[in-house]
C-alpha cells in the first residue's frame, strides 16, 4: 500500500493539522468524545475530521466510528467540505456530510475561527444487531457541538436581542444587557455573523454498508430492497428469502430492479464512444488478461501496435472470452452507428456497457453497484468503489500495480471532476 500512499491514491488530499492551536482544538474534541488526547504535533484530517496516524496511534480505525453507525465528526476548517471521507460504513457518510456543511457554510466558518466543531450524525439506530435497523434508517439529525458552547451562546444571545428589539422596557433591564454584551463578547456580531448552523435534518437516501459482509440498500415509495452478497445472510433466518432481497450473484434481477425502477440509463452508444469508456473498458481488460497469464510482462509498455499482436497470437483462447467478445462486438457496433441485438446477451455482459441514469438521485450508488461487475475497470472502481479497489489492488501482480497506478496519475488524478462528468453526467442520448 506504500505505492498507493505515495501517489495519494490513498490518504490523498488530507488536511494537514500541524499548528498547535488546531491540535490543542482537535484533543478538546477527542476529549468531549470521552477518548484520549493525541500525542502527535502534526497529522492529517478527513472531511469527517478522521485521522490514519491518530488511528495508528490509537489501533483503533473506528475511534470515530464506534459501533459503525451515528458517525462522529470533527471541524477544524471549512475547507474540509472538499475532502474526501477516508474511512466509513456507509456510502451516504460524505454525501450527507457535503450537504451539512454547504447548507451550514457560513455558520461553519464563523465558528471554525473560533473554536472547534464537533458532534455526531445521529439517526433511530444506535447498533446494527438486525437487517430492520438498516432498513429503518431514512433521515438523520446532525448534533453540533463546541467545546465552549459557542452555538448555545449564540442561541442565547439572538433570543436576548429579540427581546431587546420587542420588549418595550428591555433598555431598563441592566441585568440582560450585561448578559448581552457578555455573550457579544465571545460571539461576535450575530448580525452579521451567522453562527448557528441551522440545516440539521436531512432525508438519508439509499446506501451501502459494509454490515453483513456488504449491502446496498435502495428505498422506493413502495417499499426497501437489499441486495447482499450472500444467498442467505444470518438475518434472513430459516424462513423464505423475502421479496425484498436478492443476492448480488443473480445478475439478471439486479439488473431488472435497477432497469423497472428507473435507476438504469437505456443503452446509450453516444456516451460510451463519446467518453471513452467503452475504449478504456476493452483495453484494460485485455492488459488484465495479460497481467494474470503473464504477471512478469510490463503491460504500461505495450503499446497499441503491441496490444493488437498479443490480441492476434492469443486469439484462439480470447475468442471463447464472453467479455472480450461482447466489448469488442460492441464497439465495432457503436464505432459503425449500427443497433445492437442484446437477444440472449446476459445480464452480467450489459452491465459492461451501462451506467445510472445521471438524472437519478441515486446515481452514485448505482454505478458503485455497477462497478461490481466491472472489475477490471479499476479507474471506475476508485472513483466510485474504493473499498473493492483496494481489496483488488492486493491481488494483482507487481508489474500490474506498476500500470494502475501510472493509468491513475494521468488520467484520473489531473482532473477528477472531468472523469466523473464524462463518466457519469455527460453524453446524454443525442434524441433526449
Amino acid at each position: 500500500m506504500e505505492r498507493l500512499i505515495r501517489n495519494k491514491l490513498i490518504y490523498g488530499d488530507l488536511f494537514l493539522v500541524d499548528q498547535p492551536h488546531l491540535v490543542e482544538r482537535y484533543n478538546r474534541a477527542l476529549e468531549a468524545f470521552g477518548l484520549k488526547p493525541t500525542e502527535l504535533m502534526g497529522f492529517g484530517i478527513d472531511a469527517m475530521g478522521f485521522s490514519p496516524e491518530i488511528a495508528a496511534e490509537f489501533e483503533d480505525d473506528l475511534y470515530l466510528n464506534p459501533f459503525g453507525i451515528n458517525r462522529r465528526f470533527i471541524l477544524l476548517s471549512p475547507d474540509q467540505a472538499r475532502l474526501p471521507v477516508v474511512q466509513t460504513s456507509f456510502s451516504s457518510t460524505a454525501d450527507l456530510m457535503q450537504r451539512f456543511m454547504a447548507e451550514n457554510a457560513e455558520a461553519l466558518r464563523v465558528l471554525t475561527l473560533k473554536d472547534v466543531v464537533y458532534g455526531e450524525i445521529e439517526d433511530s439506530t444506535l447498533q446494527v444487531t438486525g437487517i430492520d435497523d438498516l432498513k429503518s434508517i431514512k433521515q438523520v439529525d446532525f448534533v453540533v457541538q463546541t467545546p465552549d458552547g459557542l452555538i448555545d451562546k449564540a442561541k442565547d444571545l439572538t433570543q436576548l436581542s429579540a427581546r431587546f428589539e420587542t420588549e418595550k422596557d428591555a433598555w431598563r433591564d441592566e441585568t440582560m444587557i450585561a448578559d448581552m454584551l457578555a455573550l457579544a463578547q465571545e460571539c461576535g456580531d450575530i448580525r452579521r455573523n451567522r453562527m448557528i448552523p441551522e440545516r440539521l435534518h436531512f432525508r438519508h437516501p439509499s446506501y451501502w454498508t459494509e454490515h453483513f459482509g456488504g449491502l446496498y440498500i435502495f428505498f422506493d415509495d413502495d417499499g426497501t430492497s437489499v441486495l447482499g452478497i450472500d444467498e442467505r445472510p444470518d438475518f434472513l433466518g430459516d424462513g423464505p428469502v423475502p421479496d425484498w432481497y436478492f443476492t448480488l450473484t443473480d445478475e439478471r434481477t439486479v439488473f431488472q430492479f435497477l432497469e423497472s425502477t428507473g435507476r438504469l440509463e437505456p443503452f446509450n452508444p453516444h456516451w460510451l464512444k463519446a467518453s471513452g469508456t467503452l475504449d478504456r473498458r476493452l483495453d484494460h481488460y485485455v492488459r488484465f488478461e495479460i497481467a494474470q497469464r503473464e504477471p512478469e510482462t510490463d503491460v504500461a509498455a505495450i503499446d497499441g501496435i503491441g496490444m493488437k499482436n498479443w490480441t492476434n497470437q492469443n486469439i484462439g483462447t480470447l475468442g471463447d472470452d464472453r467479455a472480450f467478445h461482447f466489448l469488442s462486438d460492441i464497439r465495432k457496433a457503436v464505432a459503425n452507428n449500427r443497433p445492437v441485438d442484446f437477444y440472449g446477451v446476459s445480464s452480467g455482459m450489459r452491465f459492461l456497457v451501462h451506467r445510472a441514469r445521471p438524472d437519478h438521485p441515486d446515481k452514485g450508488l448505482v454505478n458503485r453497484l455497477i462497478s461490481e461487475y466491472v472489475p477490471f475497470d479499476f479507474v471506475t472502481r476508485f472513483a466510485v468503489n474504493k473499498q473493492a479497489f483496494y481489496r483488488d489492488y492486493q491481488t494483482y501482480p507487481d508489474r500490474f500495480r506498476d500500470f494502475v497506478v501510472s493509468v491513475m496519475r494521468s488520467d484520473y488524478l489531473p482532473d477528477r471532476d472531468a472523469f466523473w462528468n464524462n463518466a457519469f453526467e455527460r453524453w446524454g442520448r443525442p434524441d433526449a
